[in-house]
């Protein structure tokens, strides 16, 4: 037997378990059938006729409870009308015919007799209701009750409920008997049952011991001829898993276990081949990986001198911001140590700043604009060292593309310092030569104006004529002049914007009124659409000027005979947007990147003498950026041009405290305090003052005495809201001290400024904190 495979084995041991088993169940299932028949025919009988009687018994008690709802619902429709019981009439009526045909229907011979002597009764009496219910639908109550209460409708009634009581007198008798006998046969076959029950559990003990003694025995004998060559092979796989792929596996039995033992030793065999191929392999491999490794470190070592022999600074990061790779340039650029940085944010260390200081916000960071937008980006502002040294810096960002995603940001700084420093060499020396053709230009016009009214002798019309294109050639070469003079100023940020709350729908007027004559001579008509009660701006009054006179001047200058230029004012999006818009020639597509370019002159033709200097809308964009706007032009060639603008309306208090700081850390870099005087109404400190056009008069006329009075540009005067003033000089307490007498000693020329009070706070006094949280405290 146990040279037989060992799924033989378990078959036989199985077969002779299951042999034991089958005679026990067969003697047991015998036993069990003498309960059979009165398992599947009595007990079920008996059951049916009770589950039968029960189910007629509770028919017939819905009929005694629909009898009585009918009689309740006619009696009380024939003694109220309330139509609402013949409603309920109406409804539980066919209800009730159809309980009793299902007691016909389900009953035996008997019942059925008994529910049509039941559905008889029904009828008469129902007959005596529904007619009741007639009279007392024309309104006849009394003859409705008395059909109701007719003998012959209770005649009918008592044989209704005789033929009920009948039924359930019989049923209620058949039930009992049937009870009884039910179960006395199921408690003979309980008896019967247990005696099987007991029967089959000794004989079942019986075999169940000796067919686990039987598998003990077999299972023993088969465990121990497969577990011994098991035993063996396990031996051998520890012995090949050492790397012994010689060893073989001793199995001589003629099993599964010899079968899987000669396997496992061919699969050794082959093993050992393959082995042996796979280390030639490894070794070809290896050896190819380290020539591809030099060549890696060769070209990495290029990337590395390529980068590190940029002239520019250069940053890479991830999609996050982080800093993947920077070149040595770039790391001396801002004072750092390159290992020292790898993996921080850009954001965090990168913070630019514009000429004044003013922190530019994370969201417009070029970096994190570019991983954004998936677009290029170049920014040029101010970066701070470690050592809180500033450099001017351009910034060209590209993005990282890899599969069609965004992988992170390259970015090139360039350090302008130099070329800021030959920036502002340029501006000086414009701005100086400027300044000096003024005096000379202002003298030679004097002389020639004395000339031209005949103060060194008579002059003919020809000497006039070329006197008056003398006078013209220098009023020109003045504004040349003034416009140089502007442009250096706003480039080199020098310009000081003189802030007043203005009335810009005023100020709109006056401009167009102010321009009247010029569209008269031209013959051009101009139109005004300026939106009502537009907010107060806080904007230099003079620069919003020079601005709207630069844009009409311009409309006028192109526009020709006949044509119309429009001027709008419209509150948009917490902006008052302002716009010119002309009929002239236009400007081309490609001229209309260059639009604010400085001495740009192109695509609009114009007559002789009216060429300008080309700074003009340079100018206006400058002034416009400075205070918050933004500036554009839309045009199509051939159709016309629009300039528009807009400006912020900015809380007083919010601009004073972004200045405040600004101009702090500013003197903080050349080591020089900050003071600020500030001013107020008597007996108001806190409290808000409502603006009305008397007290921006009378604030208006006081902050013009102080600016007259002032020390010098830097010197600057802001409001922080109707009514109080804040002046910020560069200096300590004892400087604002002196500063601050000079101007109320030139405030005593007007009445409103008598009832002002004075108070200076300054850095030498307080720390940063404390200085800011008691001048923006007021």
């Amino acid at each position: 037997m146990f040279h037989l495979k060992i799924g033989a084995r378990l078959v036989i041991g199985f077969l002779i378990i299951s042999l034991l088993l089958g005679v026990v169940s067969f003697v047991s299932f015998r036993q069990l059938g003498q309960v059979k028949d009165p398992l599947t025919q009595d007990i079920p009988r008996g059951l049916k006729d009770i589950e039968t009687t029960s189910r007629l018994d509770s028919i017939a008690q819905r009929i005694r409870y629909f009898d009585q709802v009918l009689t309740d619902a006619a009696s009380s429709y024939a003694s109220t009308g309330d139509r609402r019981w013949k409603t309920r009439y109406q409804t539980i009526e066919p209800q009730l015919d159809a309980i009793i045909k299902e007691a016909i229907a389900k009953g035996d011979a008997d019942d059925q007799k008994t529910f049509q002597e039941v559905q008889k009764a029904k009828l008469s009496f129902a007959e005596y209701e529904k007619q009741a219910i007639q009279a007392a639908d024309r309104d006849e109550t009394n003859y409705a009750l008395s059909i109701l209460e007719d003998a012959a409708y209770w005649q009918s009634k008592e044989e209704y409920k005789r033929a009920l009581e009948a039924y359930v007198e019989r049923r209620g008798k058949k039930y009992t008997e049937t009870l009884e006998v039910t179960t006395t046969q199921v408690n003979r076959i309980v008896k019967k049952t247990y005696e099987l029950v007991d029967q089959s559990m000794h004989r079942l003990m019986n075999v169940s011991l000796f067919s686990v003694a039987l598998a003990l025995l077999f299972g023993l004998l088969v465990a121990r001829s497969i577990i011994k060559p098991l035993h063996m092979l396990q031996q051998g796989a520890v012995i090949i898993g050492k790397g012994n792929l010689k060893h073989k596996i001793p199995v001589s039995s003629k099993d599964e276990i010899g079968e899987l033992a000669n396997s496992f030793n061919e699969m050794t065999r082959k093993l050992e081949e393959s082995y042996t191929i796979l280390e030639e392999k490894v070794k070809e491999r290896t050896k190819g990986l380290s020539e591809a490794n030099i060549k890696l470190e060769q070209e990495k070592a290029k990337d590395d001198a390529l980068i590190s022999s940029l002239g520019e600074g250069m940053i890479a990061t991830d999609p996050e911001g982080k800093i993947m790779r920077i070149n040595h340039q770039a790391a001396a650029m801002m004072g750092w140590r390159e290992n020292d940085v790898i993996g921080k944010s850009v954001y965090e260390l990168i913070a630019f700043e514009d000429e004044r200081y003013g922190t530019i916000s994370k969201e417009k960071h070029p970096i994190l604009t570019t991983i954004k937008k998936g677009k290029g980006t170049v920014m040029s502002a101010y970066l701070s060292r470690p050592d809180e040294s500033r450099f001017p810096v351009t910034m060209t960002v590209a993005p990282i593309a890899l599969d069609d995603q965004i992988a992170g940001a390259i970015a090139i700084m360039r350090d302008i310092t130099k070329e800021k420093e030959i920036e502002n060499m340029k501006n000086e020396f414009v701005s100086t030569v400027s300044h000096e053709l003024r005096t000379p230009l202002t003298i030679i016009k004097e002389f020639v104006a004395l000339v031209f009214d005949g103060v060194a002798g008579s002059v003919n019309d020809k000497q006039k004529k070329f006197l008056s294109t003398a006078t013209n050639n220098i009023d020109r070469l003045a504004r040349i002049i003034n416009d140089l003079l502007d442009i250096s100023k706003i480039e080199a940020g020098k310009i000081v914007l003189n802030r007043t709350m203005v009335d810009m729908e005023a100020l709109c007027s006056e401009i167009v009124e102010n321009g009247k004559t010029l569209f008269t001579e031209k013959k051009i008509r101009i139109q005004t659409a300026i939106e009502k009660k537009l907010p107060l701006l806080f904007v230099d009054r003079d620069k919003m000027i020079q601005v709207f006179t630069n844009l009409i001047g311009n409309a006028a200058k192109f526009t020709p005979a006949g044509g119309l230029v429009v001027m709008t004012a419209v509150l948009k999006n917490g902006s008052i947007e302002f716009a010119v818009a002309d009929t002239g020639p236009g400007i081309s597509k490609e001229n209309l990147k260059k639009t604010f370019g400085k001495f740009e002159q192109f695509g609009r033709q114009h007559g002789a003498g009216a060429k300008g200097t080309g700074l003009g809308l340079a100018i206006s964009k400058g002034l416009v950026e400075l205070h918050g706007g933004r500036i554009k032009v839309e045009s199509e060639f051939g159709m016309g041009t629009k300039f528009s603008f807009t400006i912020p309306i900015q809380n007083e208090r919010d601009i004073f405290t972004n200045e405040l700081k600004k101009r702090v850390k500013a003197n903080q870099q050349k080591l020089a305090s900050t003071s600020v005087i500030k001013i107020w109404p008597h007996g108001r400190k806190s409290d808000k003052i409502t603006a009305s056009k008397e007290s921006l008069d009378n604030t208006n006329a006081v902050i013009e005495i102080i600016r007259s009075t002032l020390r010098s540009n830097s010197d600057e005067l802001m409001r922080l809201d109707e009514g109080m003033l804040a002046l910020i000089l560069e200096g300590d307490g004892q400087a604002a001290e002196q500063v601050s007498q000079r101007v109320q000693a030139a405030l005593k020329k007007i009445e409103a400024a008598n009832q002002l009070e004075f108070e200076i706070i300054s850095t030498n006094q307080f720390d940063e904190q404390e200085f800011l949280n008691r001048v923006i405290g007021i």
